[in-house]
């Protein structure tokens, strides 16, 4: 049986909403959630970049971080990246003594 919602089937649904990018850290996730984790990206039909905190099993993470090699790094917004860039040149001056304001 096939549901459709405007043009769309209830399998393009599923794909159309399928993440590249899934931040579980600390969330209390564990090594064994990692493993059922790991299960379904084994079984999944398009990769997902994870990203986990501490506590879970380094071979988890390997295999996990192997299977989404092909997904793009994630990069942030570039008004983003640009605020992110002058806090960071903000903090070095000020950790080195200089004076931020240029005077």
């Amino acid at each position: 049986m096939t549901i459709t919602i405007g043009s769309f089937t209830a399998t393009g649904l599923r794909e159309a909403h399928r993440p590249a990018h899934l931040d579980l850290g600390y969330t209390g996730i564990g090594s064994r959630g990692a493993l059922h984790l790991l299960d379904g990206a084994l079984r999944a039909q398009s990769p997902t970049r994870f990203t986990l905190s501490g506590g879970i099993a380094s071979r988890v993470k390997r295999e996990l971080g192997r299977l989404a090699v092909v997904v793009p790094q994630l990069r942030p917004h570039p008004e983003v990246a640009a605020v992110q860039s002058v806090h960071r040149t903000a903090r070095r001056a000020w950790t080195s003594g200089s004076d931020v304001s240029g005077g």
